[in-house]
């Protein structure tokens, strides 16, 4: 028998064992948490599984407390007369006197967003910038954000006074072809 095949048969039987042997340790530790006075799972009558003995126990009195009644003493109209002078009075309502009312409806859902009434497209001529002049004014940051200084910037906007280039067609773009 050569080396390689000896090693071979050492681990197909390892790993045989390895298969049986969780099954083994279940059964160890079965029979240690069995009782000392049964030595295996049947009765005398030769049933196995679990018995129960049923027998008649003992009653048990449990001391409880009883909640003490407090006597009540009936209120002279005087002494009721006084204590209903300290609320306010109730006023009657003229809706109080209807025989049924119903409650106030419910809020109807907000409703997303606003309704412009414009037309789309709009026309080409209306609020077109001239970007002719646009070239000979200052460019300048009207605004931005974050304002401050922020360690870790998720999102940064900065808006300019003019249009940084020409607002122009898709036909132009595609003229302009990169090699």
């Amino acid at each position: 028998m050569t080396p390689r095949n000896l090693t071979v048969l050492v681990l197909i039987y390892a790993i045989w064992i390895s298969l049986f042997a969780p099954f083994a340790a279940l059964n160890v530790v079965a029979q240690r948490r069995a009782p000392r006075n049964m030595n295996n799972d049947s009765t005398e009558n030769g049933e196995k599984g679990l018995q129960f003995k049923v027998r008649e126990g003992s009653p048990q009195t449990e001391k409880r407390e009883v909640s003490k009644f407090v006597a009540g003493e009936k209120l002279n109209q005087n002494e009721t007369d006084s204590i209903l002078k300290r609320l306010p009075q109730v006023k009657a309502q003229d809706d109080d006197k209807a025989d049924f009312k119903l409650r106030a409806d419910s809020l109807p859902p907000p409703k997303t967003g606003n309704v412009i009434n414009a037309k789309f497209p709009a026309n080409e001529n209306q609020n077109a910038i001239d970007v002719t002049n646009a070239n000979s004014k200052t460019l300048e940051v009207s605004r931005f954000s974050p304002d401050g200084n922020v360690p870790i910037v998720s999102d940064l906007s900065v808006t300019f006074s003019q249009p940084m280039i020409a607002v122009t067609s898709q036909t132009q773009a595609a003229q302009n072809v990169p090699v």
